[in-house]
């Protein structure tokens, strides 16, 4: 009776043996299979789970992606994750695959994004920049001297703060602040409709503009700005498409901190006189100026928070080529981070 007591407490000692193993493993395998994996197109992946488990995997989509060489059967491909495990992407797409231990056991399910492989140059080149904003930006608002002797403020009354952007009045588009002074100017006192953009939403507000007491011209009572200029380098440039992108931060303005919506901008060949180093929490700072004598050398499309992009104008052939020897020298692949996140904004080719 002695023994077969002794023989059930052993069992049951190597039964909650095997079940820590079981548990602790599955764990293991839980942890070291991610998420989610970005890969090239057409490149091979090795990695090693190190883990004890026989897996099945299955694929919601055998085409874009091969493990170990071999395409992903229906029923799915069983596979040791103690040995390593190799992806070949096939072609851009995306692929979830479901892992269950020893093909029963739900394990996790991976989802692989696979993308084109992106090619460009690091550059580095200094340039000016010259942005055109897409509207026109309240930097300020301010109070109007009256004939009566009193002080008002026309815009403020009417809901415009600092950073609204103005882009319409009357139902007439503004390029640039001439176009907002002429619409002042010919409203001969009469309400103007304006729209404006805040926070992304679009507004709508009446403006009544005040004859100046001392210039005897209508005026509702704001400082704007819808330009701006300044030095920085090139971050990269894409040899096939003639893209590129600068300054590896958004160009905000000085006075409100936002960032500033282009409408149409350039970069110029400019020369450095001056060079601030940067210190600990002080960004470091070049001084130069544009060579106007020497034409554009590429449009500019795109300011946000990650940088400014554009294209290289087509017949700019000598910059072209300065930055063509770049990519011969220096290239590197963008993963996808990078692609939406760092460098590239989404949709460009």
């Amino acid at each position: 009776m002695h023994y077969l007591k002794s023989n059930k407490k052993k069992l049951f000692v190597l039964l909650f043996v095997c079940f820590c193993v079981v548990t602790l493993s599955y764990l293991q395998a839980f942890s070291v299979i991610p998420e989610r994996l970005t890969l090239l197109e057409g490149e091979e992946y090795i990695y090693n789970f190190k883990s004890f488990y026989y897996v099945n995997i299955k694929a919601d989509n055998n085409e874009v992606l091969k493990l170990n060489n071999s395409s992903i059967k229906a029923n799915g491909n069983y596979l040791e994750l103690i040995s390593p495990l190799a992806f070949k992407t096939q072609k851009k797409g995306t692929v979830k695959l479901n892992f269950k231990a020893f093909g029963v056991i739900p394990l996790k399910t991976m989802q692989v994004d696979i993308i084109p492989s992106k090619k460009l140059a690091a550059c580095g080149n200094t340039v000016g920049v010259k942005i055109r904003m897409d509207g026109i930006l309240v930097i300020g608002v301010s109070e109007v001297d009256t004939d009566n002797g009193t002080r008002a403020a026309p815009a403020k009354d009417g809901g415009i703060k600092a950073g609204d952007i103005i882009f319409e009045i009357n139902n007439k588009k503004l390029k640039d602040i001439r176009d907002l002074i002429k619409q002042i100017d010919n409203s001969k006192g009469d309400r103007l409709e304006v729209k404006y953009r805040r926070d992304n939403s679009v507004y709508t507000t009446t403006i009544d503009p005040i004859e100046g007491v001392n210039d005897k011209k209508y005026h509702i009572g704001l400082w704007v700005r819808d330009s701006t200029a300044g030095i920085g380098t090139l971050t990269f440039y894409d040899p096939e498409t003639g893209s590129f992108g600068a300054l590896g931060h958004g160009i905000t303005d000085v006075d409100t901190g936002m960032l500033m919506p282009v409408n149409s901008g350039e970069v110029l060949e400019s020369n450095i006189i001056a060079i601030k180093k940067g210190e600990q929490g002080t960004p470091g700072e070049l001084k130069g100026i544009f060579m106007e004598n020497k034409p554009p050398m590429g449009n500019i499309i795109k300011n946000d928070e990650c940088g400014i992009y554009g294209k290289v104008y087509q017949d700019f052939s000598a910059f072209k080529k300065r930055l063509s020897m770049k990519f011969r020298n220096s290239v590197f692949i963008l993963k996808k981070w990078h692609v939406n996140h760092l460098v590239v904004p989404k949709g460009w080719s």
